[in-house]
């Protein structure tokens, strides 16, 4: 796995072992950034299970302001700050090593918002609905942010969901990409 584009294009990014992460592929990796080029720049990143951290990295990468990247796995904080430091970008980066529900809990306390959420749980995880109310319920979306989930393609997502609605929704092999965006209900 490389970063694609950008600042530290073809920097290699270490993984982590096993099949308990499963890796964005270069191939879906380009395609999301291509459907989200107008939202990088400048942007404050949340990459949400973050695994080894590549797309909040390659977020960076092309030009946003600053990432925070959450896994509850010790293994995966280790490699994201491994994978941030061999690409420079350690500065602009937090890591947290926290359940999804604890780092909510987390960030409300610290008042951050987030223009753009990278969402991509284990295929098996079917909380999607409950995480993005959350996100929005405790105001740590900014004006106009957006989410992307990585699902099963197989796993259907409303068109909306509270005050975000679906403005993208597109298959690569066995991979479902959804876009959501705050504020954007009737197109």
């Amino acid at each position: 796995m490389r970063v694609i584009s950008g600042s530290a294009k073809g920097r290699r990014l270490s993984t982590l072992a096993g099949e308990a992460t499963r890796p964005t592929t270069d191939r879906v990796k380009e395609s999301i950034f291509n459907l989200l080029m107008s939202y990088v720049s400048g942007a404050r990143v949340l990459d949400l299970f973050a695994g080894s951290g590549a797309l909040g990295i390659e977020a960076l990468s092309r030009g946003a302001e600053q990432a925070t990247f959450v896994d509850k796995s010790y293994q995966a904080i280790r490699v994201i700050n491994r994978n941030l430091a061999s690409c420079g970008f350690a500065e602009k980066a937090l890591t947290y090593r926290l359940s999804w529900k604890h780092a909510i809990k987390q960030f409300q306390a610290e008042e951050l918002q987030f223009n753009l959420v990278f969402l991509d749980p284990p295929f098996d995880f079917d909380n999607y609905v409950e995480i993005i109310e959350s996100l929005a319920g405790n105001n740590l979306l900014a004006e106009a942010a957006v989410i992307l989930v990585e699902h099963d393609y197989k796993f259907s997502l409303p068109s909306d969901i509270g005050v975000l609605s679906l403005i993208k929704d597109n298959r690569y092999g066995d991979i479902g990409i959804s876009i959501y965006q705050l504020g954007n209900k009737g197109g």
